[in-house]
């Protein structure tokens, strides 16, 4: 994989992204990345706010080199505790939802 490569795999379902490169990734091509992960997997998850919180904090974890291809525990760990941070503030929990819903137009 080139510097900068980032793509989904629909083939292999896995976020290929060169974690060396994505410092110099602008936000607008991070933003772009993460409407279109995004707006691929949403179908294939249902309605349910905590699967569609998880989905997106994965998402941006991965593109900012915080995951690797594989997830650890402490991987699993740190996206729960976001997950829950989001979903108990109700604010972030109408704004995640709304982007959602945005995105599935």
């Amino acid at each position: 994989m080139k510097k900068n490569e980032i793509y989904f795999d629909p083939k292999s379902h896995k976020l290929l992204v060169s974690n060396e490169g994505n410092s110099s990734l602008t936000y607008f091509q991070k933003e772009q990345l993460f409407e279109s992960i995004f707006s691929f997997i949403l179908p294939n998850i249902g309605s349910d706010p905590a699967k569609i919180v998880m989905l997106q904090t994965l998402i941006t974890l991965k593109i900012e080199g915080l995951l690797d291809d594989e997830l650890t525990d402490a991987d699993i760990k740190m996206a729960k505790i976001i997950q829950e941070s989001v979903l108990n503030d109700d604010e972030k929990r109408s704004q995640s939802l709304r982007l959602s819903q945005k995105l599935l137009k």
